[in-house]
């Protein structure tokens, strides 16, 4: 297993942070059980904290990923990272914000990797040669008066080559089983600049390029719900980011939850 030589720090990654991010504060942690964790702690234990926030880790004991998942989080090897956003309207719905955070993880990945193909697995999952790379989990802290949100997104991205557990081999992969991965500072720091910039783009530009990597488009999938499970051919994502499928009978269906797979 291929660990990284340069230790990951705050410092490290603030040397590739602009100017106008260097108040940010930055987080990290050698181990920890999880930065989405690790957010959410802060959050509550800082109200009066109300600016954006960054948490990394070096090693998650409980790594989490969406539908109550484990995330593999081996020291050395990955980048594990976790934003703190300033607090937003109630309404905001975390399925456009994972959204979002796909397609700006995708792009800090190809701005350290140009050479690597990325896609987007709905909704949260980014694959490079059909397999997942890395993952997204987004959640949120409602105010006591249920008026705002903090909304907290969680990324884990496999990066040294590394042999995967028996039941992951055959699912997961690594930036370095294709390419010499970046340095996770600098990495991290381009995932900075992307989840806070200085004028945040519309959702539409947001979702076009999330449709330009959305994987799978016009072939068939395998829908799975909290209450069924079944084949459809994957017609694209709405505005909002909600899945458009087509099922064997004919009638479009619009996913707000659920997930799809390949393998059938």
């Amino acid at each position: 297993m291929k660990k990284f030589p340069d230790p990951l720090s705050e410092g490290a990654v603030r040397a590739h942070l602009p100017g106008r991010l260097s108040s940010l504060p930055v987080f990290f942690y050698p181990e920890t059980d999880s930065t989405n964790t690790r957010a959410k702690v802060y959050a509550k234990e800082h109200p009066e904290e109300t600016g954006g926030a960054v948490f990394l880790a070096d090693r998650q004991t409980a790594g989490r990923g969406r539908m109550g998942r484990s995330f593999l989080s081996d020291p050395g090897v990955g980048l594990y990272i976790t934003f703190l956003f300033p607090p937003r309207p109630a309404t905001e719905d975390l399925l456009s914000q994972t959204a979002a955070a796909a397609v700006y993880t995708a792009e800090a990945i190809a701005e350290c990797c140009p050479e690597l193909a990325l896609s987007i697995k709905w909704v949260n999952d980014l694959l490079i040669g059909g397999k997942k790379a890395a993952g997204i989990l987004a959640e949120g802290i409602l105010s006591p008066d249920g008026g705002s949100l903090r909304l907290i997104v969680g990324v884990g991205i496999n990066l040294a080559k590394r042999a995967f557990p028996e039941e992951l081999s055959a699912i997961a992969t690594a930036i370095g089983d294709y390419t010499d991965p970046p340095e996770r500072a600098r990495l991290a720091a381009a995932m900075i600049r992307r989840f806070f910039p200085e004028v945040p783009p519309e959702r539409a530009e947001v979702m076009r390029r999330y449709r330009e990597r959305l994987s799978h488009v016009g072939k068939l999938v395998r829908v799975l719900t909290a209450k069924e499970e079944y084949r459809a051919t994957l017609l694209g994502v709405t505005d909002e980011g909600f899945l458009r499928v087509l099922p064997e009978d004919g009638r479009e269906r619009i996913l707000k939850s659920g997930e799809i797979s390949i393998r059938f």
